[in-house]
């Protein structure tokens, strides 16, 4: 049986960044020059400038992501799980395995687009460990969740 308390955790934390972003921008929006940062390359510099309402597009993401893989997560009979066949037998794990994926995949993509928020109307660079740090956040979390899916095959 899963533990619903954690899904209700991992959705608040998810839904309380999201009004923290927006509270963020709205806050600094007066204050925003006419161009920020809208790109960093692979180190963290920044490498492209837009204008300021650009400010708005990784919010509004972050509203589409929380939608779409909330929505996701309850409808388990569209996932893929590759060569693992679902049977009656361990539908029910394999099923709350990967819910499991979706719900703390949601909490880093989020997560990732306030801090990318942030550092667009900070006009900074964000700091050169920022690619590994998502890079092993997000295969760290698939290959940690597909392990466990894949013990029930």
């Amino acid at each position: 049986m899963r533990n619903r308390m954690i899904d209700y955790v991992i959705n608040g934390f998810c839904i309380l960044a999201i009004i923290a972003t927006w509270a963020y921008v709205g806050y600094a929006w007066m204050k925003l020059p006419e161009q920020i940062p809208t790109h960093f390359d692979a180190s963290g510099n920044i490498d492209g400038y837009g204008g300021k309402g650009v400010i708005f597009l990784l919010p509004v993401m972050m509203i589409v992501m929380m939608v779409i893989l909330t929505v996701t997560e309850h409808v388990p009979q569209s996932w893929n799980f590759g060569n693992i066949r679902i049977t009656p037998q361990n539908q029910n794990q394999i099923y709350s395995e990967g819910r499991n994926m979706l719900l703390t995949m949601k909490l880093i993509i989020i997560l990732l687009f306030s801090f990318m928020t942030v550092m667009q109307v900070r006009g900074t660079s964000m700091p050169v460990y920022t690619l590994p740090v998502v890079l092993a956040l997000v295969f760290g979390d698939f290959l940690f969740w597909m392990i466990r899916i894949y013990r029930y095959k």
